[in-house]
This record gives C-alpha cells, sequence and structure tokens, in this order.
C-alpha cells in the first residue's frame, strides 16, 4: 500500500473513531444520532466498542456537540436488558445529563 493510500487511510479511520457520522448508513460501530436528554433519546454507541474504545467515543460525542462543557458526573443505569452511561455535564453554570446507550460494548474489555 503506497504511503498516500496509507495515510488517508488512517485519517477516514480517525473520523470514525471520533464519532464523526458523515454519510448514510454509518458504520455499525459509530455513534447514532441521538439527542442524548433522555434514555429514549439516548445517544447509542453501537458494538465493535470495548468499555475504553466507547468511553472514549462518549467523550468525542460530548466535545463535538457541546463543545466547552465538562463531565462532572457519571451514572450507569439498567432497564430491561439495557444499559445506559448517564454523563453530567456542566459550562457556566448550566447542568444538563446526556444519556449514552451502552450496551451495544457494556461488559466488553
Amino acid at each position: 500500500m503506497s504511503f498516500s493510500r496509507q495515510f488517508l487511510s488512517s485519517i477516514a479511520l480517525i473520523f470514525i473513531l471520533a464519532g464523526c457520522q458523515t454519510s448514510d448508513p454509518a458504520p455499525a460501530d459509530a455513534p447514532k444520532l441521538g439527542l442524548g436528554e433522555s434514555q429514549e433519546t439516548a445517544v447509542v454507541i453501537g458494538k465493535g466498542h470495548t468499555e475504553f474504545t466507547g468511553i472514549r467515543a462518549e467523550h468525542d460525542w460530548i466535545n463535538q456537540n457541546y463543545p466547552g462543557w465538562k463531565i462532572r458526573s457519571q451514572a450507569l443505569a439498567g432497564d430491561g436488558g439495557r444499559y445506559f452511561d448517564i454523563l453530567t455535564i456542566s459550562k457556566a453554570g448550566q447542568t444538563k445529563d446526556i444519556w449514552f446507550d451502552i450496551t451495544g460494548f457494556f461488559g466488553v474489555l
């Protein structure tokens, strides 16, 4: 593989891992678009992640969608065989809970 082809492949992989969704259909492991403001609209972090890369995808999603907001706490919730991370974020005195559906990678080391 030539250097330029390998370089372009590496750049493409970086965008996918950062949760960038630019076309349909999205890769199976890319976070699915959701508002994240409740369990019903949770951002889905799909299969193909370990707990480490899944948490990284959550943080990347927050940084991309809520620039300048800081993560203050994290909680785990379960409901009917589905698992959720609830990240509390804040900025300038405002606080929000962002829900992530982590069923696809929960317990995967």
